[in-house]
């Protein structure tokens, strides 16, 4: 069963869930229970998916089966590799899709999953820079897709893979806004009662594919925990943090069983996850957003951060300081509310410069893309396992800056693939290769305008 995290009357399945993200009061659909398993350390990724998918429904369990097939289509066919970085850490690559972003991990199987449950999807996401992508080659012929991401503020290569590749069914909107502009956009509309009726009159069943939705979490639960049964120890797990998604569902793992231990959460420069994780004030107040070398961690509203409250501090805790970050634009936990988060979770931050030396310095061992590079600021004498987000060839000219290399990005970045013994993805090669762009570059304001006439179009 599924709850609101602002009012756990409201309640649903699982499949409501998914296709409708959003609870009625603006809540984000919770688990009401996480329930700790114990399976042998030997499981195969699809068993233990199975077993994890089972304490959360006991429906559409052959749908579930079935859509783990998609990771027979990544290049690498399998869902996640591990390799060694030395005796300290070793990183957990989650990047083996087809867009080269460990979103793939999750969106993937997901849009199977989604449109055997649903026909006539309507997909909406926001997106820093991965999502996009992934959520335009995962439903690409399963639905209708709506894609919308900030102009010019995700890297070249993110762009292209969103604008330049012709995927059926979609809308691609580049707004002159940032992240968080897209995100809160996404949010009113899955609320508009108006939208939804549009939608509807269309025959049209909406649903959005950011980590707003579950199943997304659901997906991203099983690789953090299938991770953590190749240890025999407890480990800690350095997370690159934007949306929360990805390291609230390593939380979730911990407390399903998961041989986890501390889970180190990493910002860029919008430190916001940073500076809430070490005061407990979570406060947008004369905050600047910056544009940084790891545009998917660009992000000050941290959506996932509320199913964490949640868990910790129950409906009525959660709705009154998101009330508080509504109106206000900061919320404050007390001392022990902040204390109960440090017994889960270390903040670290990264600068640009840290990340672009942190680059060099483990380019002869092995080549970090600018969002995976923040968690070695992470590393100590205890092991950790880095979350590799996404793989360094979505973004050469950050390599290239740290490297010294003077090339232009293609070439650039078709030597370092040859030196680096490195596949570029079709889906990659296809956004670099095109000279067609098939994104609107539109306000923010008119975002609702330009859905509604591509349906009636």
């Amino acid at each position: 069963m599924f709850v609101s995290s602002k009012n756990s009357k409201l309640k649903a399945s699982l499949k409501e869930a998914l296709l409708n993200p959003l609870s009625s009061d603006g809540g984000l659909y919770s688990p009401s229970v996480l329930t700790k398993i114990s399976v042998d350390k030997n499981i195969s990724y699809n068993d233990l998916a199975l077993v994890i998918y089972k304490t959360f429904s006991n429906e559409f369990i052959n749908e579930f089966k079935n859509s783990l097939d998609a990771y027979l289509e990544f290049d690498y066919q399998k869902a996640i590799n591990i390799v060694k970085l030395n005796d300290k850490a070793h990183i957990c690559e989650l990047f083996l899709g087809k867009t080269r972003a460990f979103k793939d991990l999750a969106l993937a199987p997901l849009a199977r999953f989604m449109s055997a449950l649903e026909d006539n999807l309507l997909i909406m996401c926001a997106t820093s820079g991965d999502t996009g992508p992934a959520t335009l080659s995962a439903f690409n012929n399963l639905a209708r897709t709506i894609c919308i991401y900030p102009h010019n503020k995700t890297s070249v290569v993110q762009q292209a893979q969103m604008g330049k590749i012709k995927y059926n069914n979609s809308l691609v909107l580049a707004i002159d806004g940032n992240f968080d502009d897209a995100q809160s956009a996404l949010k009113e509309l899955l609320n508009d009662a108006d939208f939804k009726n549009s939608i509807k009159e269309a025959k049209l069943n909406l649903s959005a594919a950011n980590s707003l939705n579950f199943g997304r979490i659901l997906y991203q639960i099983i690789y953090h925990y299938y991770a953590s049964l190749k240890y025999e120890n407890e480990i800690n797990i350095a997370v690159p943090s934007g949306n929360f998604g990805n390291a609230l569902a390593a939380f979730y793992a911990k407390m399903m069983g998961a041989n986890i231990n501390k889970i180190k959460i990493i910002s860029n420069e919008n430190c916001v996850l940073y500076d809430f994780f070490n005061t407990g004030c979570y406060d947008l107040r004369k905050r600047e957003f910056k544009c940084t070398l790891s545009p998917a961690m660009d992000i000050l509203k941290s959506s996932n951060l509320e199913r964490l409250i949640f868990y910790f501090f129950g409906d009525e805790r959660t709705a009154s300081l998101y009330k508080d970050l509504n109106e206000k634009k900061y919320f404050t936990l007390s001392k022990d509310e902040l204390n109960k988060l440090k017994e889960h979770f270390i903040a670290y931050k990264c600068s640009d410069d840290e990340c672009l030396k942190n680059i060099k310095k483990y380019s002869d061992v092995y080549l970090f893309d600018p969002h995976t590079a923040t968690t070695l600021n992470a590393l100590d004498d205890d092991f950790t396992l880095l979350c590799a987000s996404a793989q360094w060839c979505k973004f050469t000219p950050s390599i290239c800056k740290a490297l010294d290399i003077n090339k232009e990005e293609k070439q650039a970045l078709f030597e370092l693939s040859k030196e680096k013994n490195c596949k570029i993805s079709d889906n990659l090669l296809e956004a670099l290769n095109s000279n067609v762009n098939y994104a609107k570059e539109i306000k923010v304001n008119e975002i609702k305008e330009q859905i509604l006439n591509w349906i009636k179009g």
